[in-house]
Parts: structure tokens; C-alpha cells; sequence
């Protein structure tokens, strides 16, 4: 367990249970099997969010840099999981880190990947130590202690030329209306964490700039859901995602990416 300065505490055993052995996970419950759940529809829905996810930031990379690989010398992504985000950052950098509460995530990761089983409120990377970081899927567990504490380690690790990426679920996405409602009926039958639920784009954009940050780019990643037939994602998406530019159409993605670039 830790403490913030609010004398807030976040459940670390329900972030490492997560990994390990869920138990807020209901497999055998009738919304959790076909036709409500697909393993397929899981694949392309997800895979879909992290070819966008690469491709805004290949580009956001090349119009700054001039080109997009190996323009970064040292990567963390925080909270890394079993795979460090390869599938979205590869290429991108000299040199990658990945930093995860969960021992079995971390073991998991690619050899090339240099890991750190710990705190991310409590890095122990020195200053200024990477010039990028990711953190993907992980603010949303965190309502309860504040954004705030993981932009402010954030910022200290970053170089003076540092960017963060981040990438959440946003709260304006009409089917998160709809699963929220879900969970009070049902209960938590797909394996939440306590404290997770969507993001509201609003208050991510104030924490951001309130912890030394500049957004640079505010996007949609999709709007197919992962319970959506895979030809009703293809179409969904084919609609939507030219609008994700016009804001507030942006903030009605099922996940949103934000680029941020440390203020000198």
C-alpha cells in the first residue's frame, strides 16, 4: 500500500492480483461468454487501437525529430506489463526500460527490455534519465490517488526536452456509460481493479499542464469496442475516426491518446 500527500492509499495488491489472479474476474457469468464476449473481436479491437496509438506518434515524432526511429536514446514504460508496449514503441528508441508493480508481468517482458519490479510513485530512476515516457492503461486504475503523484515522478525522470505519452479510456465514450451501468447491476464480472473506471479528457488535460506538462496532441484512438462484432468495428470506425480531429467528436473515443512535452 502507499501514500499520497492526501493520505490517500492506493491497493497495490489489487493492481499485482490484476496480473496474477484476479478475483473480481467472473469467467463463467452469461455476459462473459458468446455472443457478449469474443476472443477474436478482443484481438482486432485492441489491435486496431495500438496501429493508431503507433501511427499518431510516428508522426507526431517525424514532424519534430525529421524521422521517427531511434530518434530517443532511453524509454520507460510505466506501468510495462508482460510485453513493455513493443507492439506500439518498437524502434523508437536506443535503449527501453520497463518499470511494473507486478513481478509476473515483469518476467514476461522481452530480453532486450532492462525491468524493475516496483512503486511507479517511487521509481528511483535519477533525474532527467529518459527522454521518453509511456504510460499506457494504467491512470484509470488510480482515481482514488490523484494523477497528479505519477505525473509529478514523471516529470522528475524526464529530460528537459522530455515527452510522455499516455493513453486512457475515455469517460464520454457512450458504451462506458452503459458498462458502468453494467457494473452496478451486475457487479464486477470482467476483473476491474477497485478504483477503475474511464477518464474523464477535461481533468486529464488540467493535471497535465497543473504537473509541468504541455499537450501537444489530443486524439481518439478508435471508437470500436472490444464487444462489438468485428465487421461492426471495421464500420464504426470507418465512420468515426476521420471526425476524431474535431473536438469534442475526439473525446468520444473508446480510448484517447495524449501527447505531452515537459515545459522547459
Amino acid at each position: 500500500m502507499n501514500k499520497d500527500s492526501k493520505d490517500t492509499l492506493q491497493d497495490i495488491n489489487a493492481e499485482i492480483l490484476f496480473y496474477e489472479n484476479n478475483p473480481h474476474y467472473k469467467k463463467g457469468h452469461f455476459l462473459m461468454k458468446y455472443p457478449f464476449v469474443c476472443k477474436k473481436r478482443d484481438v482486432s479491437a485492441f489491435a486496431r487501437r495500438n496501429q493508431t496509438t503507433r501511427a499518431i506518434i510516428k508522426k507526431y515524432i517525424e514532424k519534430k525529430f525529421g524521422r521517427s526511429d531511434g530518434v530517443f536514446k532511453r524509454i520507460l514504460d510505466a506501468p510495462c506489463g508482460p510485453d513493455a508496449d513493443q507492439e506500439i514503441l518498437c524502434g523508437l528508441s536506443r535503449e527501453y526500460h520497463g518499470m511494473d508493480i507486478s513481478e509476473k508481468a515483469v518476467a514476461l517482458c522481452p530480453s532486450h527490455i532492462q525491468t524493475r519490479v516496483g512503486d511507479i510513485l517511487h521509481t528511483g530512476y535519477p533525474d532527467g534519465y529518459f527522454d521518453m515516457v509511456s504510460s499506457f492503461n494504467f491512470f484509470h486504475h488510480v482515481h482514488k490517488v490523484g494523477f497528479k503523484p505519477f505525473l509529478d515522478e514523471f516529470n522528475r525522470i524526464l529530460d528537459n526536452n522530455g515527452v510522455l505519452l499516455i493513453v486512457e479510456p475515455s469517460l464520454f465514450y457512450p458504451l462506458s456509460w452503459l458498462m458502468l451501468l453494467g457494473r452496478r447491476v451486475f457487479g464486477n464480472i470482467s476483473g476491474l481493479v477497485p478504483d477503475e473506471r474511464p477518464i474523464n479528457p477535461f481533468i486529464m488535460k488540467k493535471v497535465v499542464a497543473s504537473a509541468g506538462f504541455r499537450l501537444v496532441t489530443l486524439r481518439a484512438l478508435t471508437f470500436a469496442h472490444n464487444r462489438l462484432p468485428v465487421p461492426l468495428q471495421y464500420l464504426v470506425d470507418l465512420v468515426m475516426m476521420p471526425l476524431s480531429r474535431v473536438l469534442p467528436v475526439g473525446f468520444l473515443g473508446w480510448f484517447a491518446i495524449y501527447i505531452c512535452e515537459k515545459k522547459g
